[in-house]
């Protein structure tokens, strides 16, 4: 398959009804947010925005509908919202092209980091947030990595056995800081990204992969973690296989909320990067897929 059908627009279109289902089912702040950034990630890419495609204009109603709740809501920092997943919604459809009113929503979100203390500034995940602010035109300090990323950046050959939080807080940290990645440090990450997506953690696996692909150096380890997240597509649009073994009363939420709605925004998101911002360099190495 070419890269361009790794999701097809009919495709793309099906998985935006399951994204809009699921919030709709649920009608949880973080549900509808997690939501709206999947079907982000699908408007914001040209290639699924078509008749059998999904609709900027259902999109932009809906975003804009839950940013002005958000803004409102006199409780909105105990929501427990992932304020990244708002600033990428901003820079993704601002490149993109897609007029959506966020601005009092990002104004918001600048002014509660600047108020937060340098040890908070200096984690990967804030620092990505303040890039991707300062991206929109706010006035961001930018502040160093703390020690131990530091030194997980300068060591790339203790990454294969560092603890998942640390891992998660180093790639937030690559990803902030922009610097392509050299090919021992792509490769290490392409086979992490590869071991976590088989393991179902998708969210350091998608994001591991998503550097690679924005950053540094695109191989055969890359390729095939780009195939099995394809492959996880099911009838419905949603992302994710679960155990048929599992027990449903023993788990913490229904499949949905803890299983595919994560998992299909990760797929999507990652969809969107390799159609978009895939560096020069991989963009040919990428099509590798199709062959």
């Amino acid at each position: 398959m070419e890269i361009g059908n790794l999701l097809t627009p009919l495709q793309a279109g099906r998985t935006d009804e399951y994204l809009r289902s699921v919030a709709a089912r649920y009608a949880t702040p973080a549900a509808d947010l997690q939501s709206l950034f999947g079907r982000c990630c699908l408007v914001a890419t040209p290639a699924f925005r078509d008749a059998d495609g999904v609709d900027p204009a259902h999109f932009r109603a809906d975003m804009e509908s839950y940013a002005d709740r958000v803004v409102a809501d006199p409780h909105a920092d105990q929501l427990g919202l992932d304020p990244l997943l708002v600033v990428e919604s901003a820079v993704m459809l601002r490149k993109a092209g897609v007029e959506v009113a966020l601005n009092h929503l990002i104004g918001k979100i600048a002014e509660e980091l600047s108020a937060q203390p340098r040890r908070v500034q200096s984690m990967g995940r804030v620092q990505l947030v303040a890039k991707r602010l300062r991206e929109l035109g706010r006035q961001i300090e930018s502040v160093s990595p703390h020690r131990a990323a530091a030194d997980l950046l300068q060591n790339p050959h203790t990454w294969l056995t560092a603890p998942l939080v640390e891992l998660a807080d180093l790639i937030d940290h690559l990803m902030a800081s922009g610097v392509q990645l050299d090919a021992d440090q792509s490769h290490l990450l392409s086979l992490i990204a590869l071991g976590e997506l088989r393991n179902y953690r998708v969210d350091i696996g998608s994001k591991a992969l998503r550097l690679v692909i924005m950053q540094g150096i695109v191989e055969e380890d890359t390729v095939e973690a780009l195939r099995y997240v394809a492959a996880q597509r099911r009838r419905d649009g949603g992302y994710g296989f679960a155990n048929p073994f599992r027990d449903p009363e023993t788990e913490a939420a229904p499949p949905d909320l803890g299983f595919h709605l994560p998992m299909t925004l990760n797929a999507v998101w990652l969809f969107h990067t390799v159609l978009t911002e895939s560096v020069n360099q991989n963009a040919q190495a990428v099509q590798v897929v199709a062959q």
